[in-house]
């Protein structure tokens, strides 16, 4: 599954207020193109029989290998591709390999995920040979950044289980650090799970096993979430997690399966997906306070069940599904009270704010005593700490690429200590769709059956990827798009093919 954190999205905000422009230096073009791609999520790939299995989310390797002819024929060989982070999917374990721990926090152990490197590279061998294939060529390089879903490649017992697919003299690194940086300094990359606030961080990034127990993977609270929904019924339902936002997923499941089955994974998922699916209220919502609010966690633990329905839209359907005055709606209710009371305190915050963006307060004693300060971090007090943690390492960085969210973002304006950066979101190189996209696909069935009905190959044949060619002029936002069975184009993101 494929998880992002709301925060994140507030960096999308700052096309609201700071239109993008080209950077004043003279132009000088890089002398060698920078194309970042982010999230592929190859997998376990095929069961014993040759078919997809459910959880497999990318079954494009005519698209793939498309793509990297492009890439090398456009740029003429000399190309970096930089893979953003969640280039495996590690977080769902083949049929046999559980990856249980008596400990909530800890993950697969190291042995494990060794194991589970070695089955997804030999699941997308030939994937993995194109991709060696295109770095030998001309002076291409590929760098791997790990993610959040693929944290464990940063362990030598698991690289060492991939690298060798790639051929001998593959020019592939694994940027171990979690952060990329061009030759020149100007531009800095990573997968953004570590920005504040996100679900899915690292404690000790790039450090990702568990203290005080080093022989397992850290498992972050989103991580938690995600194998205990999608891996359980992705395969009643294959495209739950390519619909963005996530929460379209979620609400047909409940409206096909029903909530009193499934009250306790129903509460978990609606809590996770709130910081998820609140990307698309950011922007209506931004302040200019400085300081972060500081909301009474007790008030809101206390208000259990209340503070979820309190972050929710007005209309949701899933809050009248909290609120409807029935054996379901109450044991959805008793989910959340006992979700949000075992919820950490940096859970609680975010719910909190989420909840300020309906003009909700339930985590302050009084709304007049906050009169004097806005109740929501502003854009300044969000987007600019990581730029400035990033600056601080790479002075010279002007543009700053991310992935993580699915969501792809045309490139954009954020301002730092008087510094003007340009910031873009790669979206995802496997198949999503939005809800109206969903919606186009399935108007003619029954509702209940829309969230089944579809499989990955159903979903737009269009694979995001943005590109920097002059450091200094700031970046191009594109998609390949390419049927199987079909040649491959360089299109706009809007094009009418991947909507």
């Amino acid at each position: 599954m494929k998880t992002r954190m709301a925060v994140i999205a507030l960096l999308a905000a700052c096309s609201l207020l700071l239109p993008f422009q080209p950077a004043a230096q003279s132009a000088r073009p890089t002398e060698r193109a920078l194309v970042f791609i982010s999230d592929v999520h190859l997998g376990v790939g095929k069961d014993a029989g040759g078919n997809w299995m459910p959880i497999e989310d990318f079954r494009w390797p005519n698209a793939l290998d498309g793509f990297l002819a492009y890439v090398e024929r456009t740029y003429e060989g000399k190309a970096d591709l930089v893979i953003l982070g969640d280039f495996l999917e590690l977080w769902q374990p083949f049929p046999g390999l559980a990856c249980t721990d008596p400990e909530a926090e800890a993950g697969c152990s190291v042995a494990e995920t060794a194991v589970l490197a070695a089955h997804v590279a030999a699941a997308h061998a030939a994937d993995l040979k194109r991709l060696g294939d295109f770095s030998r060529r001309g002076e291409n390089r590929i760098y791997v950044v790990p993610g959040n879903h693929d944290a464990a490649l940063i362990l030598p017992e698991a690289w060492a289980n991939v690298a060798p697919a790639f051929g001998a003299g593959a020019r592939v690194e694994l940027v171990e650090a979690g952060v990329w940086t061009s030759p020149s300094g100007l531009t800095v990359a990573e997968h953004g799970h570590q920005i504040h606030g996100d679900a899915n961080r690292f404690d000790r990034w790039p450090t990702v096993t568990k203290q005080p127990r080093p022989g397992h993977l850290q498992r972050p609270w989103g991580q938690l979430f995600v194998q205990k929904i999608y891996n359980d019924v992705e395969g009643e339902y294959p495209i739950i997690d390519n619909i963005g936002p996530e929460s379209v997923g979620v609400k047909y499941r409940i409206i096909d399966r029903g909530v009193v089955a499934s009250a306790a994974d129903i509460a978990r998922f609606l809590k996770f997906n709130l910081f998820e699916t609140s990307r698309s209220q950011l922007g209506r919502f931004m302040s200019v306070a400085d300081a972060e609010p500081a909301w009474r966690v007790d008030l809101g633990r206390q208000a259990g069940h209340q503070l979820v329905l309190a972050s929710l839209e007005p209309g949701d359907e899933l809050a009248a599904l909290i609120a409807e005055d029935s054996e379901t709606g109450q044991s959805l209710r008793d989910s959340l009270d006992a979700e949000v009371r075992q919820m950490p305190d940096d859970g609680i915050r975010q719910l909190c704010e989420i909840a300020a963006m309906q003009d909700n307060h339930p985590c302050a004693p009084s709304v007049a005593s906050h009169m004097g300060q806005s109740l929501l971090r502003s854009e300044r007090a969000v987007v600019t700490p990581h730029l400035r943690a990033r600056e601080a390492d790479h002075p010279s960085m002007i543009n700053f690429v991310y992935g993580h969210t699915h969501a792809f973002r045309e490139p954009w304006s954020a301002v730092a200590d008087g510094v003007r950066f340009t910031v873009a979101n790669t979206g995802s190189f496997h198949r999503v769709v939005d809800e109206a996209g969903f919606k186009r696909r399935t108007r003619s069935l029954p509702r209940s059956r829309a969230l089944m009905s579809l499989v990955p190959e159903d979903l737009p044949a269009c694979y995001t990827f943005v590109v920097i060619t002059d450091e200094r002029r700031g970046m191009e936002l594109w998609r390949w798009h390419q049927p199987e069975d079909g040649t491959g184009s360089r299109v706009h993101a809007s094009d009418p093919r991947c909507l």
